[in-house]
């Protein structure tokens, strides 16, 4: 091949590379910006943004062609009243009360019970923005009417504590075995009593009856009946103490009314009104000479 037909052919091929270096971009540039328009709930996140950082210009700037132009349809009611509240905010930190009130009055006429959030606005600005819904009632351009909250307060709650009490009986404390000591809810001194008069009573039982068998037997020596009395007669002994000692412990204890069950309920303040016992109003007493 030729020098020159070698020439020609590198310039070709430059040539070619060249053209489509410069329709590339332009492809690249229409998948790389899509036809995307920001939603109304985004140009307002970045308003209420600029809000807080104190660029109430640009606040102004992006909520403008909302407000005004109706470039970008508003997603619901609460974000076109969202926008006039911020739009009408910033103008008025930048003292330009003519424009918030312009933007302020748009707002009341479409709901008069707004409320400006005490807890973002200054009290300032709150005075203001009364002051315009109260021109506004004077006018009879706005009607006072109640704003719905859309999460209503719930009812006030009590606390309502119900005890249940046990009348004791005096005669109570005369029972043996610890019943009067579990009457009273002293339920440890009551298994004390219980196992030890228990256990005394059988053994005076279980002596008696051993010896009176061994004796009907022929079985009962003088060594055998000197045990098995003294065990009769210390087992008697014994329950009588402890029989005593319970009645002296149980009559100390005892009260004349023990609380034996407290409930706690939780409940509205109206379902505790309801369930509060009205007072009864007397009869009137018949009139003298009147039928029966």
């Amino acid at each position: 091949m030729s020098r020159g037909a070698s020439v020609g052919l590198v310039l070709l091929l430059l040539a070619s590379s060249g053209a489509r270096a410069q329709s590339s971009p332009n492809a690249r540039t229409r998948t790389l910006e899509p036809n995307k328009t920001p939603s109304a709930r985004l140009i307002l996140d970045q308003a209420e943004s600029a809000l807080q950082q104190l660029q109430f210009r640009q606040a102004i700037k992006l909520l403008t062609p909302l407000v005004e132009d109706r470039a970008i349809p508003f997603d619901g009611v609460e974000d076109e009243h969202h926008a006039y509240e911020l739009l009408g905010a910033a103008h008025w930190y930048l003292d330009e009360f003519g424009a918030a009130r312009l933007h302020w009055t748009s707002l009341l006429i479409k709901r008069p019970a707004f409320e400006l959030d005490k807890l973002v606005y200054p009290k300032p600005m709150r005075a203001t923005f009364q002051t315009i819904r109260q021109q506004l009632l004077r006018q009879g351009i706005i009607q006072e009417v109640q704003d719905i909250d859309p999460n209503p307060a719930q009812p006030p709650t009590i606390l309502r504590i119900t005890e249940y009490k046990q009348v004791n009986s005096r005669a109570m404390t005369l029972m043996p075995f610890g019943l009067a000591q579990f009457d009273q809810g002293a339920e440890g001194w009551g298994t004390f009593f219980a196992t030890s008069q228990g256990a005394a009573a059988l053994t005076h039982i279980a002596s008696g009856i051993t010896m009176w068998t061994m004796s009907y037997n022929g079985k009962l020596t003088e060594q055998n009946y000197d045990i098995l009395l003294g065990t009769v007669v210390g087992s008697l002994a014994t329950w009588t103490v402890l029989t005593v000692w319970g009645i002296i412990d149980a009559n100390v204890r005892h009260q004349p009314e023990r609380i034996v069950k407290i409930e706690r309920t939780i409940q509205t303040q109206e379902a505790a009104d309801l369930r509060t016992p009205q007072p009864q109003r007397a009869k009137p007493a018949p009139a003298a000479g009147g039928s029966r």
